[in-house]
């Protein structure tokens, strides 16, 4: 048996997954600022020296972009939802 969403069921969870989906880059991204050794792992060693960064300031800038991606899911979020109430 197939259930038919309602548009606003499916426009609630489109909010609910981007606001999640924004809490879990901000999260990542500021962690890696605040505790960089936990992530320096993760950036490969042929990173080093590339573009003239070390790794620890590539995990910076991987950082700064995610918190940028969290916020252009924030902001969206809000735009969409101006753009319904006119």
């Amino acid at each position: 048996m197939h259930m038919k969403f309602s548009s606003s069921a499916s426009y609630r969870a489109q909010i609910i997954l981007s606001l999640g989906l924004a809490f879990v880059f901000t999260w990542f991204g500021v962690d890696k600022m605040v505790r960089p050794l936990y992530w320096i792992g993760w950036i490969p060693p042929s990173f080093e020296g590339l573009l003239g960064l070390s790794r620890g300031s590539w995990l910076t800038v991987i950082g700064f972009v995610e918190i940028l991606l969290a916020s252009g899911l924030i902001v969206q979020r809000v735009t969409i939802q101006r753009a319904t109430c006119i």
